[in-house]
């Protein structure tokens, strides 16, 4: 049924009677009572305003009777649920006729009015139609309006899921105060661990600490019993698993204010709490690296400075030679625990690059042997060592790759009881080289064989102290092995058991010979050539000059930078070494000076600095410096730089 134009439409009565006399008398009496009447010349017209709204029909009975398709009847049988049509039957006099029984069983809604009818009784019959017929078109708006409300309602609930949905924290509801129906959104299943259409009965169990909260004692109980939950820090215990989380929850109320459920906020810390721990844990290694950096620093500097008080009274050549040995063995021990942590630094930020050369990875360990073998012999250890009968070649950094092998025999040294046995073995299988140092010391707890690659990480055995050493060794090794395509792992059967490292890395193959280590020469003369040295630190000043002087050069030396140009000047030296960090003139701003004067292009300038990363040495190269030396400068490295710079004689 199409709606009408309005009230008017909503009206109508339809007349469809013998005549149209029978018409337009019925349709004055009922004008005159205020009623609209429509009338219709035949069935099919009836048909086409009943499409349109209408109030009632006032059909004759011998109208009806023709409706031998069942028009009428077709029309009343599609009407919508909540339309009944009135229908006002004109019968003719006499007794009941077969059309008027057929009428009043087909047409649900019909009124029979006996013919001839008074007027009064008419318009009676007709207005209480049209009263009836209004309430159904009420109805109609009605349920118009209460669907277009559930339609906005189910949309906006699936705007609210959607909503919850996507929300990263778990939400969970409950309807009634006894928490006895709990849904919940996608997070809420996910974090408690309930598939969907499951329920979350039963399945939570909630703890302040180690003591389990009551069930009346829940957040969400609370809540549904009136009391608001903020911010409450707990433990939710699933099956074996246990989430710490903060948990929100506020009552829902009915209209009287009254509590009839609950909704509740639970957010994840599980992974905020891990990362808590790791950083205290990593707070207390990093306390404990500080200790051992102070207690390995002082080691050395002790016997330093007991060697620097007997130098200043002792005269016999034999004791002072004793004593420089002394010294110079501590100060490499702390350039190499320097060193080792410069090496981490680099490393752990990706700045270290591989000088990498073809080599005979033979050659490697035994230098790595070489280097280790003082620990080894202090321990009175015997090393047993089993190498391939042919060269190995590879590509490598053979300095760090040797600096590997030293690190892991030296960590068997230190923690094999004396007189221990080491191993290193070398097998090739399937383009790889296998490298295995194994000991029969302490061992290692299954629990930490993970952890031993860890900075500041120090094997313990049972509950003593750790060995001495910064911890960085063997994070050195794993990331050092890694850089080279290769990996590590330590193995041990625990407390007392010894341990094992082994050490794959990648074989290419390759063609021609390898190279050997260079052989550097114990001395060397500067005979001829001039220096110049510049650094405010007087003491580091003078022993470099003495070391230049002793090895036959020509040495001056100034504290300011902003005495160089004129330093350059009066000796005229070949090498300026240049301190960087110097008051009122640093050392890059002296190198560009110089560089921007022609008369010192043949001046070659060396950065001699306690600044070492990469970053320093570009700002070096950007300056004008040729060379860049870190402090503590070894005799091999200045020899490296020197050597070719001294004139021919």
């Amino acid at each position: 049924m199409k709606p009408g134009s309005g009230t008017q439409a909503e009206d109508r009565l339809l007349l469809l009677v013998p005549t149209s006399r029978d018409a337009q008398l019925s349709e004055q009496i009922l004008g005159r009572a205020g009623v609209t009447c429509t009338p219709c010349p035949g069935l099919e017209q009836l048909s086409a305003e009943l499409d349109r709204d209408v109030a009632a029909l006032l059909i004759a009975e011998e109208i009806y009777a023709v409706d031998h398709s069942g028009l009428l009847a077709a029309w009343l049988a599609r009407q919508e649920p909540w339309s009944d049509l009135p229908i006002i039957l004109l019968a003719r006099p006499g007794s009941d006729s077969e059309t008027l029984t057929r009428a009043v069983e087909q047409l649900s809604n019909v009124t029979v009015i006996d013919r001839p009818t008074r007027i009064a009784t008419l318009v009676s019959v007709v207005r209480s139609a049209i009263r009836a017929r209004r309430r159904q078109y009420q109805l109609r708006e009605h349920l118009v309006l209460r669907e277009r409300t559930e339609t906005q309602l189910r949309e906006t609930v699936e705007e609210v899921r959607t909503l919850l949905d996507t929300l990263p924290i778990g939400v969970v509801m409950t309807s009634d105060t006894e928490t006895s129906r709990i849904t919940g959104n996608a997070r809420a299943h996910a974090l408690l661990r309930v598939r969907t259409g499951e329920k979350f009965d039963g399945r939570v169990r909630v703890f302040d600490g180690d003591t389990e909260v009551p069930f009346e004692r829940h957040p969400l109980t609370r809540a549904a019993r009136g009391e608001n939950v903020v911010a409450e820090h707990v433990d939710l215990r699933i099956d074996d698993s246990v989430i710490h989380a903060m948990v929100w929850a506020t009552p829902l109320r009915n209209l009287r204010g009254e509590p009839r459920g609950a909704l509740a906020a639970i957010l994840d810390l599980t992974e905020q709490r891990r990362a808590e721990l790791a950083l205290r844990e990593s707070d207390r290694r990093k306390d404990e690296f500080l200790a051992i950096l102070a207690h390995e620093l002082r080691n050395p500097l002790a016997p330093v400075r007991t060697a620097l008080d007997i130098l200043k009274r002792e005269t016999q050549p034999g004791t002072r030679q004793n004593l420089h040995e002394i010294i110079e063995r501590q100060v490499e021990t702390m350039v190499r625990l320097v060193n080792d942590l410069l090496d981490v630094s680099r490393i752990a930020r990706g700045t270290t690059d591989l000088d990498e050369q073809i080599v005979d990875l033979r050659q490697i360990v035994r230098s790595a042997i070489e280097i280790s073998q003082p620990l080894i012999a202090a321990g009175r250890h015997r090393l047993s060592t089993q190498l391939p009968p042919d060269p190995v070649r590879m590509r490598a950094d053979p300095l760090r790759l040797a600096q590997v092998f030293a690190n892991l025999l030296n960590n068997a040294a230190k923690y094999t009881p004396v007189a221990g046995e080491i191993a290193i073995r070398v097998d090739i299988a399937d383009r790889q080289a296998r490298i295995v140092i194994e000991d029969d010391g302490i061992g290692i707890a299954k629990e930490m064989l993970t952890e031993v690659f860890d900075m500041f990480r120090q094997i313990r055995e049972g509950g003593q102290k750790p060995s001495s050493g910064l911890g960085i060794g063997l994070t050195l090794v794993k990331r050092l092995v890694e850089q080279h395509q290769g990996s590590v792992v330590a193995e041990s059967d625990g407390i007392g058991c010894g341990s094992r490292f082994i050490v794959h890395l990648p074989l290419t193959p390759i063609d021609g010979s390898s190279k050997t280590f260079p052989q550097s020469e114990s001395a060397f003369s500067l005979r001829g050539l001039r220096v110049l040295v510049a650094d405010d630190n007087e003491d580091a000043a003078a022993v470099l000059r003495q070391l230049i002087q002793m090895l036959g050069g020509v040495c001056g030396v100034v504290n300011d930078g902003e005495e160089v140009l004129d330093a350059l000047r009066a000796d005229k030296p070949s090498v300026a070494i240049l301190d960087i960090g110097m008051p009122h003139l640093d050392g890059y701003t002296v190198a560009r000076r110089i560089r921007a004067l022609p008369e010192f292009d043949d001046v070659v300038l060396v950065a001699l600095t306690g600044w070492g990363q990469d970053e320093d040495k570009r700002r070096s190269r950007e300056a004008g410096f040729d060379f860049h030396l870190v402090k503590p400068a070894a005799y091999d490295a200045l020899k490296a730089v020197l050597a070719p710079l001294v004139p021919a004689p």
